[in-house]
């Protein structure tokens, strides 16, 4: 059973790109009762919230880094 789920994508500022990125990562965690979601992009270090569910957004350098 998988622990987390990360997702990539180079930019999520655009509405159209977050939706199209964020659907699959909720729908899946959802699924599987996962609560630990990551999206990693080029520069963005922010957190979004999908009903209860807290989505972390970062940098993959600093992922990388971590």
């Amino acid at each position: 059973m998988p622990k987390q789920l990360i997702q990539v994508s180079a930019d999520i500022e655009n509405p159209k790109t977050r939706e199209r990125e964020m659907a699959p990562l909720v729908n899946t965690a959802r699924q599987f009762n996962i609560k630990d979601c990551l999206i990693l992009t080029d520069d963005q270090n922010t957190e979004l919230k999908e009903g209860k569910l807290k989505i972390k957004v970062m940098p993959v350098w600093r992922w990388l880094l971590g």
